[in-house]
């Protein structure tokens, strides 16, 4: 596994940890629609990023 797809697979774990907080707070007995928006946007700009880096150039 070369560097890049390394740090990529790193982005698509802090994706995941994003997801985990924002699944947390739905949880929540009052839950914040705007955190938790913010947290999804935050987490598929990190999967988009890993797609890019990951895939860049591999047959699919």
């Amino acid at each position: 596994m070369t560097l890049e797809e390394r740090l990529a697979v790193k982005l698509l774990a802090q994706a995941g940890a994003v997801l985990g907080k924002a699944v947390s707070e739905t949880l929540c007995t009052e839950p914040d629609p705007r955190i938790i928006r913010r947290m999804l946007r935050e987490a598929q700009e990190m999967i988009r990023e890993f797609e890019e880096q990951y895939f860049d150039g591999k047959p699919v």
